[in-house]
């Protein structure tokens, strides 16, 4: 028999001390530890593969409206911006088509490079500072080579990171079929609010980059936090009880 159905929950309030402190103390524990969960980084690599978000995203489109180096703004807040090494013969930018020892257009599903518009860190960042936090993000990460990095964010913290390596250790930077691939990254049990692009080799090239926000729901604690509030309750009304039985 538990402690509960012995007593009520109301009864509980009048049960011992010994009974009710230490329910409360784990219950609130209990909420609190669920709230503290660590976030699970993971990511699919699929050679020349295509955007799959979990069902239930909000998806965003991030495709560059231009090119060039300055920062770009899109409708629902977030913004990229372009960092670059002083002197840089590989600037970091957005751009379009291919550029002999510069940047080459990814390959799509159908093995032809993109025509639209995308990302190349050259030797400098792309950075996403996202107008509110998602929990996905998928890219076609193009010629992948060596020394491509793509890093997530919460708050300033590090939760995530994918290089080249981790998914090809034998890349070259073929601009090729077979040569890119569509990431497809998640956090579970947690949302960033920042990705940064970047390359220790040449350029880093990616296009078709869209984000997904972690959809709304009840938090565990919840049920927690109501028995806790309840058992709490019941014990003011048992304080309260003698003083209206003497006012009477």
């Amino acid at each position: 028999m538990t402690i509960i159905s012995r007593f009520g929950l109301c009864g509980l309030a009048r049960a011992p001390h010994r009974f009710v402190l230490p329910l409360l103390v784990a219950v609130l524990a209990l909420g609190s530890g669920a709230a503290r969960a660590t976030p699970v980084f993971s990511y699919t690599a699929t050679v020349e593969g295509t955007a799959n978000p979990s069902a239930g995203l909000t998806v965003t489109n991030y495709t560059p409206p231009g090119t060039g180096t300055g920062s770009i703004g899109f409708g629902d807040g977030t913004v990229a911006t372009f960092a670059n090494p002083s002197a840089s013969a590989y600037p970091a930018m957005a751009v379009n088509g291919s550029l002999a020892g510069l940047y080459a257009a990814p390959v799509d599903a159908g093995g032809s490079a993109i025509a639209t518009n995308y990302y190349s860190t050259g030797l400098g960042t792309v950075t996403f500072q996202l107008a509110s936090p998602q929990s996905y993000f998928g890219l076609l990460w193009g010629s992948a080579d060596i020394g491509n990095t793509l890093a997530f964010y919460s708050g300033g913290t590090l939760v995530g990171a994918i290089t080249t390596a981790d998914f090809d250790a034998a890349a070259n930077g073929s601009q090729g079929f077979g040569g890119s691939y569509f990431i497809n990254a998640n956090l579970s049990g947690g949302a960033f609010d920042e990705v940064i692009a970047s390359s220790s080799f040449n350029s880093f090239e990616f296009g078709d980059v869209v984000a997904g926000a972690a959809p709304a729901s009840v938090p565990e604690p919840a049920s927690a936090a109501l028995l806790a509030a309840g058992l709490l309750g019941c014990a003011v009304l048992r304080r309260r009880a003698p003083a209206l039985s003497r006012a009477v």
